[in-house]
């Protein structure tokens, strides 16, 4: 069975991996302050969502490598 299709999900813009674009956008916010464990532990306390450290590790990585490309573009 493939990903299915979530209508509340899209309407609250849920991007992939179940998160928010705001917390998605704290989970960076707070991995580039922090290490990753710390950052992960704060989020967790601060949203009640749990958040996997290794998950802001991934979305701080990938919004540096997407913030890199529009300085060299």
């Amino acid at each position: 069975m493939g990903p299915g299709f979530f209508p509340l999900g899209e309407r609250l813009q849920v991007l992939p991996g179940g998160f928010s674009p705001a917390l998605a956008h704290l989970a960076v916010r707070f991995g580039t302050q922090l290490p990753f464990a710390k950052a992960a532990d704060l989020l967790t306390a601060a949203c009640g969502t749990l958040v996997p450290h290794d998950t802001v590790r991934r979305l701080t990585e990938r919004a540096g490598a997407i913030w890199r490309q529009l300085e060299l573009d």
